[in-house]
């Protein structure tokens, strides 16, 4: 995968952002509209999993629900387009794949083309081994969804077992901890178990390295978790993973990487994906889990900065947040939370620009109009989402 040269123009793009953002956000879009190359990508199964090297780098997925070579490489689409999207390569793809997951990539390129995203490409993928599928004969009662021991996961994984007897959950060891045997990852895992046991799913794990790919990671998880889901997901008729944003911010923050766009996108292959809980905003969700079993609210892990463990610093931004929606919500944190800390993480800090100011406008305007707030925390949001909201308006394209 030699990708040198674009990054060498990148590097030089991105050093002006600062000077002339508006110059250099339009530089990057154009340089990523003519492909950097073409790279092969290989598919193969190693032991206990599968290796798909793109140029000359390679990740592998394993899981113990897979023993044996895949037939269709259909899930690998995902994780190529993703790679493809970042790097501005054209991936030339000889797996045989299905004709629907092909219509999906099609979509995929559609959809990144019409967006018009300056720090991504449409993907491109050329597909040369196009097969029949056939009729793949799925078990109608197995349905899987994602969960990683978080409130947004935690609360559509209940939403999917009480709306369609959803009867597995899916753990992805990768995305927040590097390996399945990192001590944060084990302690997470537990965390998950006991989570998916009183909820009433079977719990599979997954490992890749996926993410040490050139990837968007904030624009591009839902790749990796759509890959993941489709890999193991043979047996399932139907699968799921939580999108963080009921639409009503799901709008304002696209290009969000899980937004319901994508999902939708995603489901048009062999394996449909369907959303649960997700018209619920952060407030309700922890009522939801809260509601469904007071135990679920001990086991959540909402930590970002602290991943020696599964569990809650207290001082993180998303730790403080989540302690103020448990008293909002009249909901005791006995033990959830290492320490106690009232400080909000970043709050005077310079503000974001183009699409990062969105996202925080988000962020805070869900957290500030909680009801139940107390009202010196609100002053102190609404402080900081009023200079987000100008600076939106300055960035923001005529209409």
């Amino acid at each position: 995968m030699s990708t040198k040269g674009f990054s060498r123009r990148l590097t030089q793009i991105r050093k002006l952002r600062s000077a002339a953002p508006g110059w250099a956000k339009m530089a990057e879009f154009r340089t990523r509209q003519t492909s950097d190359g073409t790279d092969d990508a290989t598919c193969a199964w190693d032991k206990d999993r599968v290796v798909v090297k793109v140029g000359n780098r390679s990740f592998f997925i394993r899981s113990e629900a897979v023993c044996k070579a895949p037939e269709i490489w259909d899930f690998a689409l995902f994780g190529l387009a993703a790679i493809s999207s970042r790097t501005n390569r054209t991936i030339r793809v000889t797996a045989p794949v299905s004709a629907a997951a092909a219509r999906m990539v099609e979509t995929l390129n559609y959809a990144y083309t019409l967006w018009s995203i300056p720090s991504l490409s449409p993907p491109r993928l050329i597909l040369e081994n196009i097969v029949d599928a056939g009729s793949v004969s799925r078990r109608k009662d197995h349905k899987v969804i994602c969960l990683s021991g978080g409130v947004d996961s935690t609360s559509s994984a209940i939403a999917a077992k009480a709306q369609a007897e959803y009867s597995h959950s899916l753990l992805v060891a990768g995305a927040d901890y590097p390996t399945a045997d990192h001590p944060g990852f084990i302690d997470l895992r537990l965390r998950v178990e006991r989570i998916s046991d009183i909820i009433g799913l079977d719990l599979i794990v997954a490992e890749t390295d996926f993410r040490n790919m050139p990837m968007h990671w904030e624009l591009q998880h839902s790749f990796m978790l759509a890959m993941c889901l489709n890999y193991i997901g043979k047996e399932f008729c139907e699968a799921s993973y939580a999108l963080d944003a009921p639409p009503i911010h799901d709008v304002f923050q696209h290009p969000w990487g899980n937004g319901s766009i994508l999902m939708d996108i995603f489901g048009r292959g062999d394996l449909p994906l369907v959303a649960f809980g997700h018209t619920l905003r952060r407030g309700e969700r922890v009522r939801a889990i809260h509601d469904a079993d007071p135990e679920l609210v001990r086991q959540l892990s909402v930590c970002w900065r602290d991943t020696s463990t599964g569990g809650n610093c207290g001082k993180c931004f998303k730790c403080v947040r989540t302690r103020d929606m448990l008293h909002c919500a009249g909901i005791p944190d006995i033990g959830l939370f290492e320490c106690d800390s009232q400080e909000i993480p970043g709050l005077d800090d310079g503000i974001p620009r183009d699409y990062d100011v969105r996202m925080a406008i988000v962020t805070y305007m869900d957290w500030a109009t909680t009801p139940g707030l107390k009202d010196d925390r609100r002053q102190q949001l609404q402080q900081r989402i009023e200079k987000l909201r100008e600076s939106y308006v300055r960035q923001m394209p005529y209409r």
